[in-house]
This record gives structure tokens, sequence and C-alpha cells, in this order.
């Protein structure tokens, strides 16, 4: 499960309303998501429900409301708030109905310079909201609400692309002749698809029903699924998700861009790790590092304190480092206390030290297209300088399973 927020963005069109009219026709709604600063959004009703759309890349607000379950909404021109409950639908015909309605509400220039073709809708119904969510229902919801356009979003991100071709790089270099492979929180299968490409066989286990389709329909139209198995679960239930495999029924594990991070705890993955790796199995995995310098400067450099300071603590706030859910970064001693005594680290590797932190587009076009490819080059050769990894934003370990648990 790599991690989503690198497509998220803030989507909020400036607009009026009149005074006279109410929320099934005014111009705008105000939408309010725990914790989060009140957003104008265009919108549409259809029968009982209300539906926004996020831009080309949905906006923490969009995040937020999925993973709460429910918003606040009122039209200025009212005055009068009320708690709905919320959503996020996929449905192609309930799309096709939204842009009608949206096109018909606000004309074809607006729809084509804000939503063009969108993936996902927010709905917003008026049933009682449910109970708040849980922590693993929120990861969940995340992830489920970005599966459909994440590899497109990936797509479009070099930043994203460079660390992602590194991790393959480096996963498979550490997992080269162990099979089958663990892979926690593959996503929709960026690293996954490599490994079976060279021949391994994966057991793919992701907290998103989604994602894992979606990696399932990639794996297919490659002829790879039959050396692919997907299950559904988190790091908090891998216990129970992998309770039928036999002892040391791994010869390799792989964590990489999230799940890991995602866990305040992850003492019980360490546990089922140890039960399931056979005896000098390896387990790679990457890792926030913690402060990570480079990221820390980028972050300031690009006007973002708060972000910098964030990354100094044992626990990152949602949306402080643009990521909308809890992070626990951790130096790599930390990594080793948490799997001891089952696994010895046997490497550290920086993934970048020059690159900014994901989705930093405002570095891109400082950068430029030769900017990118000379920063590229030179961080082939930092990466290299095992006293430059405390500088990187993200690290790739890898340990040994010793047989001692």
């Amino acid at each position: 499960m790599t991690l989503a927020p690198a497509i998220s963005s803030e989507f909020a069109p400036s607009a009026t309303s009149s005074s006279s009219r109410g929320m099934a026709d005014a111009e705008t709604l105000e939408l309010v998501v725990a914790g989060q600063a009140p957003v104008q959004l265009l919108y549409a009703r259809i029968g009982e429900g209300i539906y926004v759309l996020p831009s080309a890349r949905p906006g923490t607000w969009f995040h937020g409301a999925s993973r709460e379950g429910s918003a606040q909404v009122r039209a200025p021109s009212e005055g009068i708030a009320e708690r709905r409950q919320a959503r996020v639908r996929f449905e192609r015909p309930l799309l096709r109905e939204v842009e009608t309605a949206f096109r018909a509400k606000y004309g074809d220039v607006r729809w084509t310079r804000y939503f063009r073709a969108p993936a996902a809708v927010l709905e917003l119904s008026p049933r009682i909201p449910e109970p708040p969510r849980t922590s693993l229902d929120r990861i969940r919801g995340e992830f489920e609400a970005v599966a459909d356009g994440y590899d497109d979003a990936v797509a479009r991100n070099p930043i994203e692309r460079y660390l992602k071709e590194r991790v393959a790089t480096l996963g498979l270099r550490g997992l080269e002749g162990c099979d089958p492979i663990l892979e926690i929180g593959p996503g929709t299968g960026f690293h996954t698809l490599r490994f079976l490409e060279v021949g391994h066989r994966v057991v793919a286990v992701d907290v998103s029903p989604r994602m894992l389709s979606k990696l399932r329909e990639r794996a297919e139209a490659r002829g790879l699924s039959p050396r692919l198995e997907t299950r559904l679960g988190s790091t908090m239930e891998l216990d129970a998700t992998l309770r039928d495999i036999p002892d040391a029924g791994f010869g390799g594990a792989f964590a990489g861009f999230g799940p890991l991070e995602l866990d305040a705890d992850p003492r019980g993955v360490a546990t089922v790790l140890a039960r399931t790796l056979r005896a000098g199995a390896p387990l790679v995995l990457t890792s926030i590092n913690r402060p990570g310098w480079s990221a820390v400067t980028w972050d300031l450099a690009l006007g973002r304190p708060s972000a910098a300071g964030s990354r100094i603590r044992s626990v990152i706030p949602p949306g402080r480092i643009r990521y909308p859910l809890e992070l626990h970064p951790r130096a790599p001693r930390a990594w080793d206390e948490l799997l001891r005594p089952g696994f010895e680290r046997v490497s550290v590797d920086a993934i970048s030290v020059l690159a900014p932190p994901f989705a930093s587009e405002r570095a891109i076009r400082f950068l430029g297209g030769l900017g990118s490819v000379r920063a590229r080059e030179w961080d082939r050769r930092l990466v290299s300088r095992r006293w430059m990894w405390p500088a990187a934003e993200w690290l790739l370990l890898t340990y040994r399973r010793t047989g001692v648990r």
C-alpha cells in the first residue's frame, strides 16, 4: 500500500451566491471536515443527495470527509448547517449523472476547467452519520478513495516514479532467489509487478479491496496472475490474515512506502514475520527517516516550517507533511529494537538524498527539465555514500531472519 497523499491538493473555487437562493440552487456550499478549515465548493443535488467533486487531484477536504464518514455542509446564503453522512462513490453511471448535473448547473467551460473526467465523487447523504470511525477504518477509507486514480497520479509525478524505481531496484537485489515473497501493502502493485516479472511468487496483503482489485487487474493483463495471491488485511490484522501460513513459509518479505509508517506499534508485525520467514530470509522495508535532513531543508525552502518541524517528532500529524494520515517515522536504530531478536540488520540504503518530498510541484517547476536530470545524476552519486543516509527522507533497510525468536 503506497502512501496515497502523493495525489492530494487543495481545490476551493471561489464563487458568489445570491442570498435569495437555498442550497438546492445556490452557487456553492460550505463544507467543514473535523480539524480542517471550511472550503467553498461547487456541487450538484440529485434527489436527496449532495455531490461534490475534487479537481484533478483530490484535496484534503475530500480525503478528510472520506476518513471521517461525515461532514458539515452549509449554504452560505442560508447560514444553516447540517451534518451529513459522507462516502466516496465510484460507479460510472453515477459519475455520468453527476457530470450531467454539473454541466447543466455550471456550464461546459467550468466543467472542463475544473473536473474533466473524475474517477470518484463525494456523496453527502441526509442519513444519520455513522459512529466515528476507528483508525483502521480511516486508513482503509483513504486508500479506497484514491485507488482508481492512483496509477495515473504516479505516472504524472516524476519524483515519485524516481523513488519507486529506485526501491524496485534495491528490493529486487535484496530478495533475489527468495520465494515465495510476502508483500505488505502492495497498493496497486508498482513493486509487486516487478517481482512477478522476474519470476517471484508473491502473497500480497493490503488494507484496501479496491487497491487489491487494481493489482489483480494489472497482473492479469500482463499474464502474471498465476504467481500472485492477494489477501485483504492490515498490519494490525496480519496475524489473522496469515494464520494458515505454516511456520517458515516465506522466503522473504517486502514492505514499501507506507504500511509500516501507519502502524503506531509494529511489534505485532515483527512477531508474525519472525514466525513466517525461514531462517536467513531477507526482510526489505522502506522507512521515513527521522528526521531526514534533506526533506527538512526542502520544507524550509518551500515555506513549510511546520512540516519541517514535524519531521523531528516521533508522530507526524495527518496532513503535516502532505500525507493525510498519521505517520510514525523511525531511524534505523528504532527498527533494530522493534525487530530484535528475530532479525539483524544487514544494510541501510538511502533511497534518495536530493529528491524533494512527494508532490512537491513547486520544486519540480523550480528545477525544470534539465535541472531534474542533473539532480538525478548527483543523487545517484550521493546515495552510494554511507555517510549521506541521515539526509534521506526515505531509507531502505534490509534485515536477515536470524532463526532466534
